[in-house]
């Protein structure tokens, strides 16, 4: 006993504390065997939100992940010129890297004016392209462009140069890319201001001039556009999402030959469950894992000026079909007070998924601007532990917190707890959450290799 103690009297003297760097929600495992598990998490409720968000409302705009990098496009300034740029973070540990200033011929029309709004939206396509467009609120009248951008040193190449003239009411804020935009595939967006869809082909990294251009229709029927801050989501050659300021997720396809689009799923469906408590707020992603189809939406809508909510998504399995009936709610998430609890902010939310190498586990990625950035992990239980099991923690990074009734950390790892007298409490392993009675205790983590280790002496109360 009296060894144990000394032990734990050295490794207790050199822990630092760290800020809280992960969600303080806890989630639990879910009946089927799957967990959401966070892996970082920045809020500005928090107080530990970048310096580098902690901007003008305006100026950071929306969100890809790329090659172990979390990427958000900026316009800086009060009026054209803006200065256009994008942050880099790292995706494993949430740290900023750097700001990447976009190269002064990017974003220009052919007389070397800048158009209006660059920098609005970006997408990486299925070759690790990184794609920004602006925001063309008069597409009668001005461009919209979709520049490839090397993040490295804010070059670019121009892929798309569009203005369609004529008469109309035509705004395009985002866009997806389906394929590589230097090979095959094609560049959806969806006109804000219109029941419409615009499509354009790529062919051998060559984009068509001119676009499809279909109707679509929207639930709630009453909807006659999207709405801005639409967003658009391309699932394959035929199959898309879209979902507006005015509309709740929707999934639609084109037929074989591309001259029709149709509604496939909504919550306009009987027995459409898992609805969204707003139409205000925008951002969706689909994955699928094990075999199981899964869509993460945006749930709720902070900007709401009588009564804000908290911003969090909803993480469903989709039922038979990719359809909204029959899907199972997994998680609400972010919990608490979520990324954010605002009033004034109307900007698109961001959610972004990467599938790991075997297919199992998948990385979510939150962003809403200005007010919040979060990873997290989702994935059968047994995935994760396997996923992490050669994973060593930081002890400067590795969060352990006192809870009510237990302790909360932010990995799963191997744990001892004991009195202060030495003697041994409870010990468990691949845990990141422990039920205790009050009192106080010495806390002993382990990373699942056994190889990292933090010691630290908490109070339950």
């Amino acid at each position: 006993m009296k060894k144990l103690l000394l032990s734990i009297s050295i490794l207790l003297s050199g822990i630092v504390s760290v800020n809280a760097t992960t969600d303080p929600a806890l989630y639990s495992v879910t009946a089927n065997g799957y967990l959401l598990k966070s892996l970082w998490f920045q809020s500005y409720n928090q107080g530990n939100l970048s310096p580098s968000m902690c901007t003008v409302e305006n100026n950071a705009r929306s969100m890809a992940v790329t090659n172990g990098k979390v990427l958000i496009c900026r316009r800086d300034g009060s009026a054209e010129p803006y200065a256009l740029s994008i942050d880099v973070f790292d995706a494993v540990t949430g740290s900023f890297v750097k700001n990447q200033p976009l190269a002064s011929n990017v974003f220009k029309d052919s007389n070397g004016n800048q158009v209006a709004y660059g920098c609005n939206d970006i997408r990486v396509d299925d070759a690790g392209h990184v794609l920004v467009c602006n925001l063309c609120t008069d597409n009668t009248t001005k461009f919209f462009q979709i520049w490839n951008i090397n993040i490295e040193d804010g070059t670019g190449t121009k892929v798309l140069d569009y203005m369609r003239g004529g008469t109309g009411t035509f705004r395009f804020e985002t866009f997806d890319v389906y394929g590589d935009v230097t090979g095959n595939g094609y560049i959806i967006s969806a006109n804000g201001g219109g029941a419409n869809v615009f499509r354009w082909e790529i062919s051998s990294g060559a984009v068509a001039a001119t676009p499809t251009y279909l109707s679509v229709t929207f639930y709630p029927t009453t909807a006659t556009t999207p709405g801005n801050e639409s967003r658009i989501l391309a699932i394959d050659s035929q199959n898309f999402y879209l979902d507006g300021k005015n509309t709740y997720p929707t999934l639609y396809t084109y037929d074989a030959t591309l001259s029709s689009i149709s509604m496939v799923s909504s919550f306009g469906d009987a027995n459409a469950v898992n609805k969204p408590t707003s139409t205000n707020r925008n951002g969706m992603d689909q994955f699928t894992i094990n075999g199981k189809t899964f869509l993460t939406y945006t749930n709720t809508d902070p900007s709401n000026a009588s009564t804000p909510d908290p911003m969090n998504f909803k993480l469903v399995e989709l039922g038979a079909n990719q359809s909204f009936v029959g899907s199972t709610n997994y998680y609400d998430y972010p919990g608490g007070d979520g990324l954010y609890k605002k009033t004034s902010y109307r900007w698109v939310q961001t959610v972004y998924s990467v599938v790991d190498n075997s297919g199992k586990t998948v990385s979510l990625y939150l962003y809403g601007p200005q007010y919040g950035l979060a990873a997290y992990q989702f994935g059968l239980t047994s995935d994760i532990t396997t996923a992490n099991a050669n994973k060593e923690f930081s002890p400067e990074k590795l969060e352990i917190t006192s809870r009510e009734n237990g302790i909360k950390l932010s990995e799963m790892v191997n744990l001892e707890v004991y009195g202060l007298q030495g003697q041994i409490v409870t010990k468990k392993q691949n845990i990141n959450y422990v039920s205790l009675p009050a009192g106080a205790y010495i806390v002993k983590a382990l990373s699942l290799n056994n190889r990292s280790i933090i010691v630290k002496k908490l109070i339950v109360e």
